[in-house]
């Protein structure tokens, strides 16, 4: 297999992948140009020998969300309404986490 590298105007990027995409990946596999590409080839590959051989684990979209709550309570800053008199002090808790 050959690899070339193209510089393609904004113009024309999405219909040259799209085009592209219409091969096989035997006959082409797109390689983005990012900087850690082979890293993140690299996890994504792992992730995807953990999904098809049962060892990943999923959540629940309930479960998601609780997560996902936890996380929010437990950096979330409480917001207090300030009211603000013309040229009066004002102080401003800071959060500490």
């Amino acid at each position: 297999m050959h690899t070339i590298k193209l510089k393609i105007d904004d113009r024309v990027y999405d219909k040259l992948i799209r085009q592209l995409s219409e091969f096989s990946k035997d006959e082409v596999e797109i390689v983005m140009d990012e900087p850690n590409y082979a890293e993140i080839k690299k996890y994504l590959d792992a992730e995807l020998d953990d999904i098809t051989s049962g060892n990943a684990k999923f959540l629940t979209v309930n479960e998601a969300e609780q997560r996902l709550e936890n996380r929010i309570r437990k950096h979330h800053c409480p917001v207090r309404e300030i009211r603000i008199r013309k040229n009066a002090p004002f102080k401003i808790r800071n959060c500490n986490h």
